[in-house]
């Protein structure tokens, strides 16, 4: 069936006293002065559902394109969470290595001062030839290098 063939159209009839309009020439009339055959209303009907359907469509396609977006937003907002508790712990590793590099080098000075005062004591009872005292000869070297400034490294 094609659109030529009259058999395929709908039929739709005038309703009584209300042809006036045609008779004269309008090419219009009004869907109050017409009455559809059962196929034309079937069609109507269908046309009006296929409007709601694409309508409904539309409205999903909307809703889905939302949610499309609103998942980049949630994922890129998760991502820069991440990214931002990445580098806080990044920045207490370092902070904590800085701590205990400082510790150790705190350690090393100490250590180092101890071998300084052993070996200075051990020049000067070389240098003296004798045996002091221990207690008091380490009180004495570590009173100078007390007295020199420390270095800062």
């Amino acid at each position: 069936m094609t659109a030529a063939d009259p058999s395929a159209l709908p039929r739709v009839f005038l309703l009584p006293g209300h042809d006036k309009r045609v008779q004269f020439g309008h090419p219009w009339a009004y869907s109050n002065e017409i009455r559809m055959d059962a196929a034309a209303k079937a069609n109507a009907d269908a046309q009006a559902l296929l409007a709601e359907y694409k309508a409904q469509l539309d409205s999903a396609r909307a809703e889905s394109a939302e949610l499309v977006v609103d998942a980049r937003v949630a994922g890129e907002k998760l991502r820069e969470e991440i990214v931002a508790r990445g580098r806080g712990e990044q920045e207490a590793l370092l902070e904590r290595a800085r701590r205990e590099i400082e510790l150790e080098k705190e350690r090393a000075v100490a250590e180092l001062r101890h071998e300084a005062v052993e070996l200075s004591l051990a020049a000067a009872e070389k240098l003296m030839e004798r045996k002091m005292d221990a207690e008091s000869d380490r009180k004495l070297v570590q009173d100078f290098l007390a007295r020199i400034p420390a270095h800062k490294a």
